[in-house]
């Protein structure tokens, strides 16, 4: 890890900790976004983590940005930084200039992910990206399961610029979809820690749970089905300049995405019937990853596609591809 990186993270943990908490999430869960902690993350400059030099970013690699992004779903960070990332440097390798404020990166059709709230949006398709620079007032409110907003918004068609970047519109849905790969990792170490945390406090029989062997068994599952996300994950982010990216990524969705749904089912099991009350904080994390699970494709989507690529490969090639 460089230098830069380790202060990132110290500087967004911190951040994190200080200024998201039980009922900033529930708020922004009513409809009311968390503008107090979007000025601070904007003030401190994460959202440049990652971002080339010449677009006035801090350089570095783009893999460090998904470092963030696992902090971000660590602390259920209720804000759009990964569509604001992904959108910006959209605008930025297609010359644009860049709007101050939360932005939204979504598909074309699609719910827009705090769409009531973003200053502009880019709309993924598979024949190119659309930035819309304004969005209707005219919306219908919805939510996903974390209860964030995720909108059906009128789309000005007139307004909306064709962009020109130097990758193809695969690149952008594997970029969104690793995103998502990055929070649900963050989350389930939160998952992780709370259970592990819990197992060693709770008592039973005279003793903590955490001394049960079938206790043991499913925190390694759990221990198990985290490392797997965040190693799929970050090999992914460490690919975004390579031919292999969009089959990283789809490793890393279909890992990460069959984690989250074992992991919630461990974690709810170890807390019992306190972690489904709404006053516990663990559903923060388990409703997200349900969310983070399906979009930008699920685990069973990344497989087919998987498959076929596996399907079409020479059966010479065969070896190399799955050990690379």
């Amino acid at each position: 890890m460089s230098e830069t990186l380790e202060l990132i993270l110290q500087t967004a943990d911190k951040l994190f900790s200080q200024h998201c908490n039980k009922e900033l999430i529930n708020q922004a869960e009513t409809g009311q976004f968390a503008d107090g902690l979007w000025q601070e993350v904007e003030q401190t400059g994460l959202l440049l983590a990652g971002v080339p030099e010449q677009y006035g970013g801090v350089g570095g690699e783009m893999s460090d940005f998904f470092r963030l992004l696992e902090l971000a779903g660590k602390h259920s960070i209720p804000l759009p930084l990964a569509d604001t990332y992904i959108a910006r440097l959209a605008l930025y390798e297609a010359g644009i200039d860049v709007p101050d404020g939360p932005l939204s990166f979504a598909r074309a059709g699609a719910a827009i992910p705090f769409g009531r709230f973003s200053r502009g949006v880019v709309l993924w398709s598979e024949q190119e990206l659309r930035y819309v620079p304004k969005i209707s007032d005219e919306f219908v409110e919805a939510y996903n399961y974390a209860g964030e907003a995720a909108d059906r918004v009128s789309i000005d068609s007139d307004a909306a610029v064709i962009l020109s970047t130097q990758h193809d519109t695969q690149w952008w849905r594997g970029l969104a979809a690793l995103s998502r790969s990055a929070l649900m990792s963050g989350a389930l170490e939160f998952l992780l820690d709370s259970s592990v945390n819990y197992a060693l406090e709770r008592k039973q029989f005279g003793r903590p749970i955490a001394k049960f062997q079938a206790i043991q068994q499913q925190l390694a599952v759990l221990a198990g089905q985290y490392s797997q996300a965040r190693q799929a994950t970050r090999v992914a982010a460490l690919n975004t300049s390579s031919v292999d990216f969009i089959r990283s990524v789809a490793v890393a969705k279909s890992v990460a995405g069959e984690a989250a749904g074992i992991g919630s089912e461990i974690a709810h099991q170890v807390l019992g019937a306190m972690g489904f009350t709404y006053e516990h904080d663990l559903h923060h994390r388990s409703r997200r990853l349900w969310s983070w699970r399906d979009e930008w494709g699920n685990e069973a989507q990344w497989n087919i596609y998987l498959g076929k690529q596996l399907a079409a490969t020479d059966p010479d090639e065969l070896w190399q591809l799955l050990t690379a």
